[in-house]
C-alpha cells in the first residue's frame, strides 16, 4: 500500500470497525492484556474503555448518515448495560395515535375495490381490513380467498396468481399454506413466501424456498431428483442457470448451467448475478467463478472480493488481503466521500484510497449516481475479469 493517508496514532492491537464522519473518524478497537482482550472506543474526542465486551453501534449507520452526522452525534452502547427506554405513558400515547390513524384510514376505505390490471376484486371489512378477494376473468370468478398476492394477467387463457385460502376462525396454524393458480389449474405449495414471474420467453415460473421442484408452465419440474431445496431458475433466453441446495448437507450445492450439472462445496453463499455463471467461496477457503479459481486461499471466513482485494474475518476481526499483504482493517469511506481501506500499521490508523463497488455509497460519491443494477453488473464483471485473465484476488 503506497502513499496512505495518516489519520491518527493509536495503541490498538487490532481494529474492529471504523466510522468516517464529515469532521473526523471514530473507531472501535481491542487490545490484549495478560491474555484478556479489552475493548475501546475512540469517538474522535476521547478514548472510552476498557470494556470486557465489544461495543456496538446504537443503530445501523449508512454512509449517507455519516456524511451528515458529526462524530459528536454518534451513538454507541455496551451490551448488558441499562439504556433509556420509552416511558409507559409515551408507549400508550404512541399506540393511541396509531389507532387514530387506522380509524381514519378505515373511514375512507371503500366497501369493495377492483384492480383492473391485476384482475383482483377486493371486499373490505368495516374497519378497513381485507374481508376477501377474488381473481376475475370473463369466463370465471375464482375465490373467495383470504388474500391474493400480485397477480399476472395476460389474457383469458394466460394468467397466474398466488393466494391463501380463507381460514375458519377456530383453525389454529402458525403459518397457512400458499396456493398457486396457473391458467385455472390449482397447486398447493409451501408455507414460505413464493416467487413467480414470466421469463424472457414468456414461460410462467414459480419457485419457493421450501419446495424441491420448480413449476414451469403448470408442470412440476424436479431437476435434482428431490435432493435439493430450495431451487431456483434464471434464464436470459440463451443461457439457463438452475441452482439448488442439497437437503442432506448445508455446504453442498448443485447447479445446472446450460444442461450440464455441477456439484460444489461452499461455506458461504452462491452468487449468480446472471444466467451464465456462479461465484462462490469454497470450503477450502478459495473463491471460484464457475470452475475457475479467482482468489488465493483466504485464512478466514465471511470473505468478500473488492476488485483485486479480499476482505475477510479472523476470530471476528476484519482484515484486508491485497497484493499478498494482510492488513488489519476494513473497507469504507474517508469522511463519507472517498472510497478505500482503513487499516492499522505500526501503531497508527491509515487510509488508502481504493475504488470498489458498493450498494451503500454516500451521495457525495460519484458511485452514488450508479443504479443498483449497474453496480451488481460491475461486481459480476469483476468476477468474470479475474477468471478470464486468470488473476487471483489477494495476490
Amino acid at each position: 500500500m503506497n502513499n496512505p493517508t495518516f489519520i491518527c496514532k493509536t495503541d490498538a492491537d487490532f481494529l474492529l470497525e471504523t466510522f468516517c464522519f464529515k469532521d473526523g473518524v471514530a473507531f472501535f478497537y481491542g487490545k490484549m492484556k495478560n491474555g484478556i482482550i479489552e475493548y475501546f472506543v475512540n469517538d474522535g474526542q476521547k478514548v472510552h474503555g476498557p470494556f470486557d465486551v465489544c461495543p456496538k453501534t446504537d443503530k445501523l449507520y449508512y454512509p449517507d448518515d455519516l456524511e451528515k452526522l458529526s462524530f459528536r452525534d454518534f451513538e454507541w452502547y455496551i451490551q448488558g448495560e441499562e439504556h433509556d427506554k420509552k416511558s409507559e405513558e409515551d408507549w400508550h400515547n404512541t399506540l393511541n395515535e396509531l389507532g387514530e390513524i387506522a380509524n381514519e384510514i378505515a373511514k375512507i376505505t371503500p366497501e369493495s375495490e377492483y384492480d383492473e390490471s391485476a384482475h383482483v376484486l377486493t371486499y373490505y371489512n368495516s374497519d378497513g381490513t381485507t374481508k376477501e378477494q377474488y381473481f376475475v376473468t370473463n369466463a370465471k370468478k375464482y375465490g373467495p380467498y383470504a388474500h391474493i398476492f400480485p397477480a399476472f394477467y395476460k389474457n383469458e387463457n394466460n394468467f397466474q396468481f398466488i393466494f391463501q385460502k380463507k381460514i375458519p376462525k377456530n383453525y389454529r396454524s402458525p403459518k397457512p399454506n400458499y396456493y398457486y393458480n396457473y391458467n385455472g389449474k390449482e397447486f398447493k405449495i409451501g408455507k414460505e413466501t413464493p416467487c413467480f414471474f414470466y421469463d424472457p420467453k414468456e414461460h410462467a415460473i414459480l419457485q419457493q424456498s421450501d419446495l424441491s421442484y420448480i413449476i414451469i408452465d403448470g408442470k412440476k419440474m424436479d431437476f435434482f431428483n428431490g435432493e435439493c431445496s430450495p431451487c431456483s431458475i434464471r434464464t436470459d433466453g440463451t443461457h439457463t442457470l438452475i441452482t439448488g441446495k442439497d437437503k442432506s448437507c448445508d455446504i453442498v450445492f448443485h447447479y445446472i448451467l446450460d444442461g450440464v450439472e455441477h456439484i460444489i462445496h461452499t461455506d458461504g453463499e452462491i452468487y449468480h448475478c446472471d444466467c451464465e455463471s456462479v461465484t462462490y467461496f469454497s470450503n477450502h477457503k478459495i473463491w471460484y467463478h464457475n470452475e475457475t479459481q479467482i482468489s488465493v486461499p483466504i485464512p478466514g471466513s465471511n470473505s468478500e472480493i473488492f476488485g483485486s482485494a479480499v476482505r475477510y474475518e479472523k476470530q471476528g476481526i476484519p482484515y484486508i488481503l491485497l497484493k499478498g499483504n494482510a492488513y488489519n482493517g476494513t473497507q469504507g469511506f474517508l469522511y463519507a466521500k472517498t472510497q478505500g481501506f482503513l487499516y492499522l500499521k505500526d501503531g497508527a490508523l491509515y487510509f488508502k484510497e481504493y475504488n470498489y463497488q458498493t450498494l451503500c455509497a454516500p451521495k457525495s460519491s460519484p458511485l452514488y449516481q450508479k443504479s443498483p443494477d449497474e453496480i451488481i453488473k460491475d461486481i459480476d464483471n469483476n468476477f468474470k475479469t479475474l477468471a478470464a485473465e486468470h488473476r487471483l484476488a489477494g495476490e
